[in-house]
């Protein structure tokens, strides 16, 4: 058979017109081996130009979404970050806020001893 010949020969560059030859010849004899092999060579170019075509614009896509979720994602972070200040500024001030409620406790604890003191005394 011709095509198992073909197939022993090197890969070309566009080899995929070889594997067209070879189905063709092995399906359909060597007429219809003839013409997918023809029309293979004129319409090869722009199926390739169609197919790049098509990727670029799957790609543009995809970079498109990319860009989309990276602008989502800074946004979030934004906000996260801001959530952070606030907190750290929450337990600033929690902290401040427990040591005055423990100086404050103990002069209330202070002022009673003093009123116990004071009303213990005869007047």
């Amino acid at each position: 058979m011709p095509g198992l010949l073909l197939l022993a020969d090197p890969p070309v560059a566009g080899g995929s017109w070889v594997v067209t030859v070879i189905l063709a010849v092995l399906s359909t004899g060597v007429g219809g081996a003839l013409v997918a092999f023809l029309r293979l060579r004129k319409e090869g170019p722009k199926i390739i130009v169609e197919a790049a075509q098509g990727a670029v614009v799957v790609q543009s896509g995809v970079i498109d979404d990319l860009r989309e979720q990276i602008d989502s994602l800074r946004t979030r972070l934004s906000e996260a970050d801001a959530l952070q200040r606030r907190v750290r500024e929450l337990e600033r001030r929690e902290e401040e806020l427990t040591v005055e409620n423990t100086r404050l406790r103990s002069q209330v604890s202070n002022l009673q001893a003093r009123i116990v003191q004071l009303e213990g005394r005869p007047a």
